[in-house]
């Protein structure tokens, strides 16, 4: 004698709740994975940045937008590392705001290495910072204690504590 245990259907419902179930699940797991992803990719960016520009032998040369050039002191480029490296503010891995049109691009090198970056002034108090190192390109933008203005203090003649002893305004490179 066969016996058959009836099979309980699924109500509509109950498959909703176990399809929302698992969506929420997925989006949770996807979303904590991009979290890790974004912070691993911004400490090999702090690690990065300090192979090129904390270190003793370090050079940091920067152009502002109007072809200003300028090899920074070594505080004024202890400041500008801090600048780029400070992770205490708010990153954003989109624009949140129209460039102004103001930017300084750098090129730091130091004896493990080289690289090249921009700090873009963003309206609504973000800067927009680009760094390439290797082949790498990290890209973000950030709002902190690190505003535009400090950039361009960092790189003027004047520079953040001390002068910077080489700048080269754009007039007196014309004829090279």
């Amino acid at each position: 004698m066969d016996i058959q245990i009836p099979k309980k259907e699924r109500s509509w419902g109950a498959r909703i709740f176990i399809i929302l179930g698992l969506t929420i699940l997925v989006i949770l797991v996807g979303g904590a994975t991009w979290l890790l992803l974004n912070h691993y990719s911004y400490q090999q960016y702090q690690i990065r940045l300090e192979y090129v520009m904390g270190g003793q032998t370090s050079t940091v040369e920067t152009v502002d937008q109007s072809g200003n050039r300028c090899v920074l002191s070594d505080i004024n480029r202890r400041a500008m590392y801090g600048f780029l490296a400070d992770g205490s503010g708010r990153r954003l891995p989109f624009c949140p705001g129209e460039p102004t049109g103001q930017s300084i691009s750098f090129h730091a090198e130091s004896a493990v290495g080289e690289a090249d970056g921009t700090v873009t002034e963003i309206s609504g108090d973000y800067v927009g910072i680009t760094f390439t190192y290797e082949g790498k390109t990290w890209e973000f933008y950030c709002k902190n204690r690190s505003v535009y203005e400090y950039y361009q203090r960092v790189t003027s003649p004047d520079g953040w504590v001390e002068p910077n002893l080489e700048y080269y305004p754009a007039e007196s490179q014309e004829g090279e």
